[in-house]
């Protein structure tokens, strides 16, 4: 089992445990009415596996060649390599470990396709395909192939250095290899079993622009206008925001786009929330952590890890930082990281 679907795997058993739904019996969903939309990141194998592939694909000039990769460097390849990097490993062994029968989508890679997922399970819930849905976000990047693309476009933050969100001396990103998973239900189905839901996904939109080398989009416009489409979904306003919770890269221009479609768009302060300050950059598995954290939070009416205090922000930020407290007001979950897509999710308690 490749590490990112093993990280997949515990994470989904988690979640069905905490949700009631374990495999069994004594299910209370049907094995072929729960369904399970999977992102995971580019692909995860060891360096043990990959440097004698990478030695033999390098040209003069030290530089990764794809007619040399074909050519020479697959011979060196284990032939396990294949299945530990095929993008849907995550979803099959989580499904078969849990025994999730229904609706299946895998997608991949970045934070766009980790936001998609919920995405993807909301629809199908809506459109009563499924009655449970499992949205997962995997990625092991941290010691795989994934270093290797981070490091060629500059990406990666130097030893001992970690990142300052959205300042330009910003000294790039730390990834992390992590999951995390979610169960959605429609609120009445949780609530005729019994169970208490942790938050209320809202609203969802997503944008895509193709970008250069899969990079993050630049675009304060696009960010502005997602975000917008994201609370017009949830009937709500800028005004009702009460955090905002943002991918910060570790792309200077990309985290500064991010800031200023954000401020832009909500104009009073908000609690500021970067995950990845203390968790690291978990890319596919962003949104989901973030979600995790953010439903956390919104249930036990406290207050977010990883909050941006007023006064750490350079004075010229374009959103303004409200002080930490108690989380019980909506959420604003932004995922704009490497891929090209700018994605937003609006969370809000259950009551």
């Amino acid at each position: 089992m490749s590490p990112d679907a093993l990280l997949a795997t515990v994470a989904a058993r988690l979640a069905c445990a905490e949700a009631g739904l374990s495999r069994g019996p004594g299910r209370a969903v049907a094995d072929e009415r729960i369904g399970a939309y999977v992102a995971c990141g580019i692909g995860a194998a060891g360096w043990r596996e990959l440097v004698p592939v990478f030695r033999e694909s390098l040209d003069e000039d030290g530089r990764l060649s794809l007619a040399l990769l074909g050519a020479r460097g697959l011979r060196r390849c284990n032939p396990l390599f294949a299945f530990q990097v095929l993008q849907n490993m995550a979803l099959c062994f989580l499904s078969i470990e849990e025994s999730i029968r229904g609706d299946h989508l895998a997608l991949a890679p970045w934070d766009g396709a980790g936001a998609a997922a919920f995405g993807s399970a909301r629809s199908a819930l809506l459109a009563r395909r499924v009655d449970a849905a499992l949205a997962c976000g995997t990625s092991a990047m941290a010691g795989i192939q994934g270093t290797f693309w981070l490091a060629s476009h500059g990406l990666l933050a130097s030893p001992g250095l970690r990142p300052r969100p959205f300042e330009s001396s910003s000294g790039g990103l730390v990834p992390a290899d992590g999951a995390a998973a979610v169960i959605l239900e429609r609120v009445e189905d949780a609530r005729a079993r019994g169970r208490r839901p942790l938050a209320l996904l809202r609203g969802v939109a997503q944008e895509w622009s193709a970008t250069a080398s899969f990079a993050a989009s630049c675009d304060p416009a696009a960010v502005r206008r997602v975000a917008g489409r994201a609370l017009a979904a949830a009937g709500m306003e800028p005004r009702h925001l009460e955090a905002v919770v943002v991918s910060a890269s570790g792309h200077a221009a990309a985290d500064r786009s991010e800031a200023e479609g954000l401020g832009s768009l909500v104009d009073r302060p908000v609690q500021i929330v970067v995950p990845g300050g203390r968790l690291g950059a978990l890319f596919a598995a962003g949104p989901a952590a973030a979600v995790v954290l953010v439903a956390g939070a919104l249930a036990a009416r406290a207050p977010l890890p990883a909050v941006l205090e007023p006064g750490r922000l350079p004075a010229d930020f374009p959103l303004r930082a409200a002080p930490p407290r108690p989380l019980d007001g909506p959420t604003l979950v932004m995922a704009c990281g490497p891929g090209g897509g700018v994605s937003a999710l609006v969370l809000e308690a259950a009551g």
